[in-house]
């Protein structure tokens, strides 16, 4: 598991890594929410507060960049 978090400046996030793989999971179909308002309030009703992915949201990385399908 890696954590990830925000920077505490707003001016120092160029691009916000949560919100970035929260988009991009919604984009591409890997969390079961089909709306950010429906994601939110799955997650707020899970004991852990976590969401929860149907498929892995980030490629795997390769000595020579990511490895896309």
């Amino acid at each position: 598991m890696v954590k990830l978090t925000s920077q505490a400046k707003a001016e120092n996030n160029v691009l916000d890594p949560i919100k970035f793989i929260l988009v991009l999971a919604l984009r591409t179909g890997n969390l079961m929410a089909s709306s950010i308002e429906e994601e939110l309030s799955d997650t707020a009703l899970r004991s852990g507060k976590t969401m929860h992915s149907e498929r892995p949201m980030l490629a795997p990385f390769s000595g020579r960049g990511l490895l896309l399908p």
